[in-house]
């Protein structure tokens, strides 16, 4: 699993390389210049560089933070996307393993 960088005015840098799976931690959380069209574009950029690889979207997923429609419009428009959630803030809250 490599890191895809992204910058303040949303453009993004991947690794070289041929990697199974790339991820961008809280990508709307943290990079509030980083939209759901640009997140799209990258996750088509990785699929042209290898059509198995995954786009993992790390996030602390909470229905009422206002997140979980930018995350729902990524996912639904790309096929090789998916959510890994991480759980650290509140246990009453599972959505699934890291």
């Amino acid at each position: 699993m490599a890191a895809i960088t992204v910058y303040g005015d949303g453009s993004y840098s991947s690794p070289s390389g041929d990697f199974g799976s790339y991820y961008i931690d809280e990508p709307f959380e943290r990079l509030p210049s980083l939209t759901t069209s640009n997140t799209i574009s990258i996750a088509y950029q990785i699929n042209s560089v290898n059509s198995d690889a995954k786009i993992e979207l790390i996030s602390y997923k909470k229905p009422v933070d206002g997140y979980t429609m930018m995350y729902s419009i990524v996912l639904g428009g790309t096929s090789n996307s998916e959510m890994m959630c991480d759980q650290y803030y509140d246990q009453s809250i599972w959505c699934g393993d890291d």
